[in-house]
């Protein structure tokens, strides 16, 4: 296995058996293992797995991609019997399926980029029985996480920046509804607590309350512009994993109860640059784009650069409501600020950045708004004497590449 393992995807246990899912060929291809637990010969395999769960001791659920690499399939294997049972087929080629798994219930979702379908099966029960909850609505998608022993949902179905409901008989009641100024990521709810991370203005923020109370309040960092990912939630303790652009990933614990945030480790930088980072400013610019609507962008620059030179990255990618970088940490960032360069993030329509109005706002037939948006930023910056033309570099990775191809024919 070691020999055969280019990059382990997944590793998941049960009482008697293990999985592991690993890409071979380059990549190109995966195979999925089942071991008996101490002994290192695989017991059955499967070619090409997407997602998998163990829906028992001895029922796996797992979906397989196609030649064309679409998973549109679930199966479910008993691995006493070696048999499979199809569960799920998509015929629709713009849909897949993937299956995922909380404490109490196998989740199964049929997705397209802008819409999906929940099915749930009680992990008690002797077999996959998947009943639906949601179904699928044009621009819809639900994300489902459990807490407690209850179902509680992220969806933006009439509500743009996302609200919170709880599965209430048979159907998903509001608890955080929709707000037009505030955009909602993620959230967490235990132990007496909901803490809800968000995006005002293109802000991060991360709030709580007391389930029994009706007061939120907000966590504050050492700085504006960051990005934050929640751990764990225990009685009183938050955990958080925490990066900004002049801080690698932290570890912090926040005290719910006495307020308090404390650093409990940070990631080490092994560069020579790692005491220049105090020299590092950032800074939210702001620019309106030729129909008037506000741009944001993230300037990043040493004031102590290790070379003087009007170098100037303009960064974008604009697409899929992504929130993209610009907020977080980067290695490639930091040597090249250190080295002189000013980085910029144009944080174009396109993306999530501000709602999901922006994203609307630069898909499909307003897509032209992601280009104009990127063209009136890097005017601004040439006309503030951030840079000049000739040391403007643009930069634009994946769908970016789209927005750079577009630009430069400008």
């Amino acid at each position: 296995l070691r020999e055969k393992c280019q990059f382990m995807s997944g590793v998941k246990l049960v009482k008697d058996y293990l999985c592991v899912n690993y890409t071979v060929n380059g990549g190109l291809n995966k195979q999925l293992v089942i071991l008996e637990k101490g002994n290192v010969i695989p017991i059955d395999s499967i070619n090409e797995v997407y997602s998998f769960e163990w829906f028992n001791d001895s029922l796996l659920l797992y979906c397989k991609e196609n030649q064309m690499k679409r998973s549109d399939n679930l199966y479910c294997r008993n691995i006493l019997t070696g048999k499979d049972s199809l569960l799920f087929f998509e015929e629709d080629l713009t849909f897949d399926i993937e299956v995922s798994k909380t404490k109490s219930y196998a989740i199964c979702s049929i997705q397209s980029q802008s819409e999906n379908e929940i099915f749930m099966a009680d992990v008690k029960s002797d077999y996959p029985n998947f009943k639906q909850i949601t179904k699928r609505k044009n621009d819809v998608v639900v994300h489902i996480k459990e807490f407690e022993n209850r179902i509680y949902s992220l969806t933006n179905e009439n509500a743009v920046n996302n609200k919170i409901g709880v599965y209430k008989d048979n159907r998903f009641v509001d608890v955080i509804p929709h707000s037009t100024k505030t955009v909602i990521e993620d959230y967490i709810i235990k132990d007496g607590y909901m803490v809800i991370k968000s995006r005002r203005n293109s802000f991060t923020q991360v709030s709580f309350k007391a389930l029994n109370g009706s007061k939120w309040k907000k966590i504050e960092f050492k700085n504006d512009i960051f990005e934050v990912d929640f751990m764990s939630l225990k009685n009183d303790e938050l955990k958080l994993f925490y990066s900004s652009i002049k801080a690698p990933g932290t570890i912090y614990k926040y005290d719910l109860k006495q307020e308090e945030l404390t650093e409990l480790k940070t990631t080490k930088i092994g560069w020579e640059y790692k005491n220049d980072l105090s020299s590092v400013r950032s800074e939210r610019l702001w620019v309106k784009s030729e129909d008037g609507v506000k741009i944001p962008m993230t300037l990043l620059k040493s004031v102590n650069p290790k070379r003087q030179h009007k170098g100037l990255i303009l960064k974008a990618y604009g697409c899929y409501g992504s929130y993209g970088a610009g907020s977080s940490f980067s290695r490639e960032d930091m040597i090249l600020i250190q080295d002189g360069y000013t980085i910029v993030y144009a944080h174009v329509r396109g993306g999530g950045i501000m709602g999901g109005d922006w994203h609307t706002d630069g898909k499909l037939l307003n897509k032209t708004n992601t280009f104009k948006d990127y063209i009136t930023c890097a005017e601004y910056l040439i006309d503030k004497d951030y840079t000049d033309k000739d040391h403007l570099v643009g930069n634009g990775v994946s769908a970016g590449g789209l927005l750079m191809g577009v630009v430069i024919n400008e």
